[in-house]
């Protein structure tokens, strides 16, 4: 019971703290180049306690305000993919990640978009854990009217369109969960380069998967630094067998980092409620 009140109390903060942020306008650092695990040690008490000062003067700033109307939003997140040659193909391997390629799109988006201001639907795009991944939401919020409920799909197709217009022949953007032959040995985003993989330090998947971004490029190492080791998963692939993380097997399924599972693509739904409290029945 204390474990699901904890839960449940964490996210109402969580809640809160995106209100708090969307209603100030606040601005969230997205470029520079973080410290790493061991240099931030010393600023560790520090943060915590400035944090929870600027929490709490900001929610005592905007506790009673109220919002004219219920605003929201839907995230979708891409994933883009490439065939591979012929080659493989007779080898059972037919796509891989399109490396690298989330960044170089993202890029793209960002100046078309500019150029569209003037139409009534748009698009904002963000970049996502994967150098192969797109996250993409309205540019504007939907609110609760007829109208603005039936322009959902509208701008579902809108941005999916986009992506669409600067894909490769040889590429493709279905939206599923994960990349399902993520980690096979032989594909290039699991090709192990010693030199190229001082972020992960994974022996089953390259350091190209991570988008070059500095958030997911330090958050990644320093994961890695505060657990003193690698992560160790070891799955058994059906019920008659058991797996032991201390050695490989082939009757399992081996994860060594994050890496691995956390560039999932998701859709989800980020609501403003019209005051603070109605968060709590979220």
């Amino acid at each position: 019971m204390k474990k699901v009140m904890l839960c449940t109390y964490s996210c109402v903060y969580f809640l809160i703290f995106l209100s708090l942020v969307v209603q100030l306008q606040a601005a969230i650092l997205t470029r520079g180049i973080p410290l790493s695990f061991h240099d931030s040690k010393p600023y560790f008490n520090q943060i915590r306690k400035k944090g929870i000062r600027q929490f709490m003067s900001h929610y005592h700033k905007v506790k009673n305000l109220l919002t004219p109307r219920i605003l929201w939003g839907d995230e979708i997140e891409f994933g883009i993919f490439q065939f591979l040659n012929h080659h493989d193909m007779a080898h059972g391997k037919s796509y891989d990640l399109a490396l690298l390629r989330g960044t170089e799109i993202l890029t793209k988006l960002e100046e078309k978009e500019k150029s569209l201001q003037h139409l009534p639907i748009g698009c904002k795009w963000q970049p996502e854990y994967g150098s192969w991944m797109l996250e993409s939401i309205p540019r504007d919020p939907y609110n609760t009217s007829i109208s603005s409920l039936l322009s959902v799909e509208t701008s579902m197709k809108l941005r999916r369109h986009r992506i669409h217009e600067l894909l490769y022949h040889n590429e493709i953007s279905p939206t599923i969960t994960t990349f399902p032959l993520m980690g096979l040995p032989g594909l290039p985003h699991s090709t192990f380069i010693r030199s190229n993989n001082s972020i992960s330090e994974s022996r089953l998947i390259s350091d190209h998967v991570i988008s070059q971004h500095p958030r997911f490029l330090t958050l990644t190492k320093n994961i890695r630094l505060r657990r003193g080791s690698n992560v160790n998963i070891a799955i058994p692939k059906d019920k008659l067998h058991s797996c032991s993380c201390n050695q490989q097997q082939q009757n399992c399924i081996q994860m060594d980092a994050m890496v691995i599972f956390i560039p999932c693509c998701c859709c989800c739904c980020c609501c403003c409620c019209m005051y603070t409290y109605h968060l709590y029945f979220c």
